[in-house]
């Protein structure tokens, strides 16, 4: 059975057809709602936008009198309620984009009012044009990703390395106020490294020291400095110098399977583990040794419950070996592969960085993004038996336009096994045109799947990824469809 799923997204470039209803705020946007507007406006943004986003309006024709492209604007074509500071400028002879003073608040619902009279020669009815957005809410996500010594000499001090995720670009220096750790009562430095990805934050927790006495060290989030409610903590024992010991565990499902083991003291490098870790009910598991961390590779991927037991044996830098047994319970749980539009962001138009939206994705190394054009001149048939998410029709009033395979796991820093948030581009794919509803649609198929089924030959996995008589099949009925 084919596995396959399917989110849509419902994305208005042509005019104003619809009154968008904002949750964050509970606010009621009002947007035009006559389809004339369409002779007049190809693309303005709308539903929600980044904090440090602008705001684009692009004219269905080119603007009569000669433009000055990026210079502030004196005429108020758009008003803006609450007000926002900033300038208008021309970015070409058909769009205008307002760029803010400052960064948005977050949550924050703006209605706009583009006077339209004042670009060009329109009728009473058509002279203002009303459309809103919001600005999106930030969220975060924290993982601790290793415990370690800073070398082999110095077995005194530690670090603790992790890295913050966010929904929304955000200002580094404000970022770095949610992170703080202590050692005991002491305040330990957290220094950060920011990506080219502006959603991709790494820290550490430096200069952890250990001593004659067991200790303990808090690493704790708090999202409040980026208007944010999510908060958390990570304790993370540090023995004492007289303790050799397993201090950090982990289960890694992507892309081989494995379990992780971090010990206090960086290991004896060459040393033979046969006899001193074991998987318990499973043999032939191959293992690894660097600095202070093993990893167990089982024979196949498992699911469910396993023991990791740690014999006596297992030595240290300087030779010492661990005295004790004992053992670790780890769980191997694999999230099914599924994709899911992020509310916030169902309706996208023009913004800073082109038409942008955001989707969550797990388990998948691909998603398929197919774009179907709801023509300017069906758009009131379209309406007539749907809302603007609407899929009732759709042969008699559209056609397929564009599909594009995206590959996730070029994103760098991403855990696929896990949920994480990716954004898409709609400039990388079509080019609006006055008047029409573009309705995008993003799945996946059983070969993007990282999930491993029970059952499945290597032949089979093998032979997934390519295109089969079925899937041959399946594009002929599609484009038929749409002929």
């Amino acid at each position: 059975m084919k596995l396959k799923t399917v989110q849509r997204l419902a994305v208005a470039l042509a005019a104003a057809f619809f009154v968008i209803i904002l949750p964050a705020c509970k606010q009621k946007i009002k947007t035009s709602t006559d389809p004339a507007f369409a002779q007049y406006i190809s693309a303005f943004t709308s539903g929600t936008v980044s904090t440090a986003g602008t705001i684009r309006v692009r004219l269905a024709d080119q603007f009569v009198e000669q433009v000055e492209l990026n210079k502030a604007l004196t005429a108020e074509y758009l008003e803006f309620s609450p007000s926002i500071e900033g300038e208008l400028v021309w970015i070409d002879n058909q769009t205008l984009e307002f760029r803010p003073k400052e960064w948005l608040p977050r949550g924050q619902a703006y209605q706009a009012e583009l006077h339209l009279d004042q670009l060009t020669s329109v009728p009473e009815a058509l002279k203002t044009f009303f459309f809103g957005f919001t600005v999106i809410n930030q969220n975060i996500d924290v993982e601790i990703q290793k415990v370690s010594t800073y070398s082999n000499e110095d077995l005194r001090s530690m670090y603790i390395s992790g890295v913050v995720r966010t929904l929304d670009i955000e200002n580094n220096a404000e970022l770095e106020k949610v992170i703080e750790a202590k050692e005991g009562s002491q305040d330990l430095k957290v220094s950060w490294t920011h990506t080219d990805d502006e959603h991709l934050h790494y820290f550490t927790v430096d200069s952890i020291v250990r001593n004659d006495d067991y200790n303990e060290v808090v690493v704790s989030w708090d999202g409040s400095p980026v208007n944010c409610d999510v908060k958390g903590e990570y304790k993370q024992e540090i023995p004492s110098l007289r303790d050799f010991k397993v201090i950090f565990t982990n289960v890694v499902q992507q892309p081989e399977q494995y379990i992780v083991l971090q010990f206090s003291d960086p290991l004896l490098p060459n040393q033979n583990l046969e006899g001193l870790l074991e998987l318990a009910g499973y043999s032939d598991c191959r293992m690894t040794l660097e600095g202070n961390e093993i990893r167990i590779y089982p024979p196949y991927r498992l699911t469910g419950s396993a023991t990791v037991l740690l014999h006596p044996g297992v030595k240290n830098i300087l030779g010492y070996a661990n005295q004790q047994e004992i053992s670790f319970e780890f769980t191997f749980e694999e999230l099914k592969p599924a994709v899911e539009m992020i509310d916030e962001t169902k309706n996208i138009l023009p913004s800073t960085e082109g038409m942008v939206f955001a989707f969550k994705a797990v388990n998948l190394s691909a998603v398929d993004v197919k774009v179907i054009r709801i023509f300017e001149n069906n758009v009131a048939q379209f309406l007539q038996v749907n809302d603007l998410n609407g899929d009732q029709e759709m042969k008699r009033v559209g056609r397929q336009v564009a599909k594009k395979t995206v590959n996730l796991s070029e994103v760098q820093g991403k855990n696929l096994a896990q949920w994480n948030t990716f954004f898409l581009d709609l400039d990388d794919i079509i080019k609006a045109e006055p008047g029409a509803i573009y309705r995008i649609e993003i799945g996946f198929k059983r070969s993007y799947s990282l999930y491993h089924c029970d059952g499945t030959s290597t032949e089979e996995e093998e032979n997934d990824g390519m295109t089969s008589t079925e899937d041959e099949a399946d594009a002929e009925n599609e484009f038929s469809y749409w002929d």
